[in-house]
């Protein structure tokens, strides 16, 4: 809509009832404003087309998954099973058609850490070009959507607990030069031409969901916490821990008055919960555990998934102190790039235990994922997540399950990859 009204030369003031077209960050906006001019050339409708190109946009966490793991000195043993368990969920599956575009500004920022990941692990200070370049990935994320916030001082922490690898006060200034010349556009947008654009930032940080609500950011946040009590600043805090693994505010009943099938039920709580949406691969947390007393492998390996582990677990932690709540750390009020980032750990880390028992997890992870999203939906459900035929999708999920399983085999009985 914003897209089509700029290329219209319309006033996008308001864009849709009280959303502001300021209310959300414009780069997807931006990639369908430059190929407005080919739909009429493509014969598509201006939907199916967004459509399209929207999904191709969101499936950049293929490409950010690759490219991290090459980075990481993954072998192609490892690679393939991060990739199967990641392409067979519900979360990829659901988030890469269904397109507000927070795994494209995933991606974004999974790029930015994968440019940083080699200074890491050889503890030197990065240069100046890849903290520039990591600057530009996470402004395009944080241009892609907001979410993306709670992972970036993940990042940071990171390199700030490592003094050898922290950036200098030039690399820092080039960084937030580049940074803050590609948001001031869409910064200056906001505020001097449909303002106040903070309507999120006052929902999710100061728990005000008010659109009429005048005050600025800062001051809206401050008033909540000086209006809530110790004990409640508290129990909010808490009931964001517990909503990371169940439902804490009766959303779901209030959703469905009908009585739900268990596919049902599990697709939702993918689609809310981060714990129930990564299932099987919960065992990797039993292997790091046993990790952890465990003599460090020698080619480093438990190095490179603790360090995912590390981010992913700074991340979870900032988003639920950040979050007012009660209860709102569900995962479409996160980050996706932290999603990403456990669905490259706990796989790898299950790429530690014996071939068949990691291929036994695998294959029940595949047939669960099967039946959830394609076969229960196709066969009778009135769940809300999805509701469609699904029958030529089976066929494809066959030919995805062959190859996979293909590229294990090869990979495992004859090569490895290297960078």
């Amino acid at each position: 809509m914003f897209a089509d009204r700029l290329y219209a030369g319309q006033d996008p003031r308001p864009l849709l009832g009280e959303w502001l077209s300021s209310d959300r960050p414009p780069l997807q906006t931006g990639i369908i404003l430059l190929q407005r001019p080919l739909i009429s050339l493509t014969g598509l409708s201006g939907g199916l087309y967004y459509q399209i190109l929207s999904t191709i946009a969101q499936c950049s966490w293929v490409a950010a998954i690759w490219a991290l793991c090459r980075t990481l000195q993954f072998s192609g043993r490892r690679i393939a099973t991060i990739l199967a368990f990641s392409i067979f969920s519900g979360f990829f599956l659901l988030h890469s058609v269904f397109v507000w575009p927070k795994l494209l500004a995933a991606a974004m920022v999974v790029f930015a850490f994968n440019i940083l990941v080699p200074s890491i692990l050889e503890s030197r200070r990065p240069s100046a070009i890849e903290i520039g370049l990591a600057a530009a990935a996470t402004a395009l994320g944080m241009l892609s959507h907001g979410g993306v916030v709670f992972t970036v001082p993940a990042l940071v922490t990171v390199m700030l607990f490592r003094p050898k690898i922290f950036p200098g006060l030039p690399q820092i200034l080039i960084g937030c030069v580049i940074f803050g010349l590609l948001l001031a556009p869409w910064g200056a947008y906001q505020k001097f031409y449909e303002p106040p654009g903070n309507r999120l930032v006052k929902w999710h940080l100061a728990g005000v969901e008010d659109p009429k609500d005048s005050r600025p950011s800062l001051k809206t946040i401050l008033d909540s916490y000086r209006g809530s009590t110790v004990p409640q600043l508290i129990d909010n805090k808490w009931q964001n821990v517990k909503a990371l693994f169940e439902d804490t505010s009766g959303r779901l009943q209030s959703n469905d008055s009908l009585k739900r099938s268990a596919s049902d039920s599990r697709r939702t709580h993918q689609f809310f919960y981060l714990f129930r949406d990564l299932g099987i691969l919960n065992v990797g947390w039993i292997v790091f555990v046993i990790n952890l007393f465990k003599k460090s492998d020698s080619k480093g390996d438990s190095r490179k998934i603790n360090l995912l582990l590390e981010v992913v677990l700074v991340s979870l932690a900032f988003w639920v102190l950040v979050m007012f709540g009660p209860g709102t750390t569900v995962i479409h009020q996160g980050s996706y790039a932290t999603m990403i980032l456990l669905y490259m750990a706990l796989p790898a880390l299950l790429s530690q235990l014996p071939r068949w028992l990691c291929y036994a997890l695998l294959s029940c992870h595949i047939v669960l994922f099967i039946y959830d999203w394609f076969i229960a939906t196709t066969f009778g459900s009135f769940g809300w997540i999805i509701n469609a035929p699904n029958l030529f999708y089976l066929a494809l999920i066959a030919i995805g399950v062959v190859s996979i399983i293909r590229i294990l085999r090869y990979v495992s009985d004859k090569i490895e990859l290297t960078v």
